[in-house]
């Protein structure tokens, strides 16, 4: 399996996604110093890890700063413990253009992290070759953006309430926390299905009533 590099300000914080990244197979390096060095070591990267883990020490600025550096052939993960606020910069153009980045978490399960990285494996080995746009479009999105995409999805265009969403994503109801939570994952989901050539107003906000997806969405683009 490809090696992997966390980068981070404090390695003492990454024994957690460390030993699961071990478990899966992974080689895994921590380093401080070579977030540090940034553009010296860009023929590292080129030629030997061709995945990178940004960890949620590090500051956005700082992570984009790093990153403009690096070769467009690597896949980039940020680190966070809020998967639905942290590493939005990650969608920023520039970034869109490696070969995968994604939100990851040291709280995720084994098994999450191994299906997040085995897609960004095969969107690697499908690069420009049969990656059809739906494919690509759910790939981008945090595992809580597809879970309340399939929600509606399987809907079939009908509205379902935000208890119905709460308890389908997090087991439990409704209250003014997961209300945010749920409008900014529309609103995040919404901006990824126009960035992949699809209607993000198909995606309808019904006031007072709760949300729905239109079953021809992926004609409306």
């Amino acid at each position: 399996m490809e090696p992997i590099v966390i980068l981070t300000n404090n390695p003492a914080q990454e024994s957690n996604l460390e030993k699961k990244l071990r478990f899966l197979g992974y080689e895994v390096f921590c380093s401080a110093l070579l977030l540090k060095k940034g553009p010296e070591c860009e023929e590292l990267y080129s030629n030997f890890f061709k995945i990178v883990m940004l960890s949620e020490t590090i500051a956005d600025y700082d992570a984009r700063q790093f990153l403009a550096y690096l070769p467009k052939d690597i896949a980039v993960y940020r680190v966070t413990d809020n998967l639905e606020i942290d590493g939005s910069f990650l969608y920023e153009d520039g970034i869109q253009e490696f070969n995968d980045s994604k939100i990851v978490s040291a709280q995720m399960t084994i098994a999450e992290l191994r299906e997040i990285l085995v897609s960004g494996k095969r969107s690697s080995q499908q690069n420009g070759a049969g990656v059809t746009a739906i494919e690509d479009f759910k790939a981008k999105m945090s595992i809580t953006e597809n879970r309340l995409f399939d929600l509606l999805e399987e809907a079939e265009g009908k509205i379902l309430t935000r208890d119905q969403i709460c308890f389908g994503i997090w087991q439990e109801p409704a209250n003014t926390s997961r209300k945010t939570q749920i409008s900014q994952l529309v609103s995040k989901i919404r901006l990824k299905m126009e960035n992949a050539g699809f209607d993000g107003q198909a995606l309808k906000v019904i006031w007072r009533k709760g949300y729905c997806l239109q079953q021809n969405w992926l004609d409306a683009s």
